[in-house]
């Protein structure tokens, strides 16, 4: 079997990355797994010999979305494709059913998450799950979403989850190399000549607006009178970087939030092993992976009512969760975790367990297999 994985992130080109770890795991499956996304430039990485990487550049997102149809296209017609999976409801979603329908071949779409929900995106996500050969939710809660708002029939919905094996995230340093080990152990030991003072809160994250990055430097700044040891890192990038860095300066807050920029690997790593609690505090998450890679790290949970809430993390018992967009129960919840020690040992513990309990991920690598088999059976 040809799958062929039409796709919106870039990180599957960076053979470093925990989406090519899993690309990689994927092309165990089948034959050959391609994965197809828009990139600033057209590149091929061969992560292994079953499984391939296109980026496919474009001026702008009509252009690069014109150029995966001309580039699939060449897969299909070179057989080296079977079935499709469009890594999203809309645009890519349309792009597979159009392939699926052409050339006769199996349609997995793929509900990662809803949102910029307009009407005319609602009318065009509908149009294409009641289509596709096979539905895919990341969480229970897009399940009954998708059942309950968007009329999707129960039957053609599968819910599979992302796994992440945290060892190749670096958070366990016993499988890193003598050279990465030393390394880490530096990175390890300057932040905490640094910061060993302060209580250290974490958010990793693309800085875009539904993110809500901002509550978290609200909430900041409403603790730091009681708290003044309080210091807030923020990993990672996206265009509201330069927005969030000025409202920084002006809440005078330069001094207790530092932007580190995109992190990976072992570097990733440390800052999940050195900061002492986690925040996401997103409008929407399909399921919120960063939780996954906090929880792994020991670190207790902040998290708004989204994605893996509720199912994951549970309020009181395995994180605080909190109201989206709300930051004064954001500040309260972090003050809770920096006067309450045995809470955040409590929580903690309680996040690694129901982490635990979760399908490892050979369960979730057969799900996988079973729906693109699903696909193949009902093709367009």
């Amino acid at each position: 079997m040809y799958v062929v994985s039409m796709a919106l992130d870039p990180k599957c080109l960076d053979p470093e990355s925990v989406v090519a770890f899993r690309s990689r795991a994927y092309g165990t499956l089948v034959e050959h797994y391609s994965i197809v996304v828009p990139s600033p430039q057209t590149v091929t990485v061969h992560l292994t010999d079953r499984v391939t990487a296109y980026g496919v550049g474009g001026k702008n997102k009509g252009a690069q979305l014109l150029k995966m149809y001309r580039f699939v296209s060449s897969l299909i017609r070179a057989k080296k494709c079977d079935v499709i999976t469009a890594q999203d409801m809309y645009f890519l979603g349309l792009l597979g059913l159009l392939f699926a329908r052409r050339y006769h071949l199996g349609l997995e779409v793929q509900v990662l998450g809803i949102e910029k929900l307009t009407p005319f995106r609602k009318r065009l996500a509908v149009f294409v799950l009641k289509r596709a050969s096979v539905v895919r939710a990341l969480s229970h809660r897009l399940r009954e979403r998708l059942i309950t708002e968007f009329g999707i029939p129960e039957a053609k919905i599968n819910v599979v989850s992302i796994y992440v094996d945290v060892n190749k995230l670096g958070l366990n340093v016993r499988t890193l190399s003598d050279v990465d080990t030393e390394r880490f152990k530096v990175l390890s030991e300057k932040f905490k000549e640094t910061y060993g003072a302060y209580t250290n809160f974490l958010t990793v994250s693309r800085l875009v607006p539904i993110k809500r990055i901002e509550n978290q430097l609200k909430a900041v700044k409403e603790l730091l009178p009681t708290f003044p040891n309080i210091m807030l890192h923020i990993v990672g990038n996206g265009p509201d970087e330069k927005v969030l860095k000025e409202t920084v300066t002006n809440l005078s807050l330069d001094e207790h939030v530092i932007f580190h920029g995109y992190q990976s690997g072992y570097t990733l790593g440390m800052f999940y092993i050195e900061c002492d609690c986690f925040l996401l505090t997103s409008d929407y998450e399909g399921w919120g992976m960063v939780i996954v890679e906090a929880i792994t790290a020991g670190l207790p949970v902040i998290m708004t009512d989204v994605g893996c809430a509720g199912e994951l993390i549970v309020n009181g018992v395995s994180g605080l969760v909190i109201p989206a967009g709300d930051s004064k129960a954001l500040a309260e919840a972090m003050r809770r975790i920096m006067e309450d020690s045995k809470l955040r040992s409590t929580l903690a513990e309680g996040a690694f367990h129901a982490l635990r309990a979760l399908p490892s991920f050979e369960v979730i690598l057969k799900q996988y297999k079973k729906n693109w088999e699903v696909a193949l059976e009902c093709p367009l």
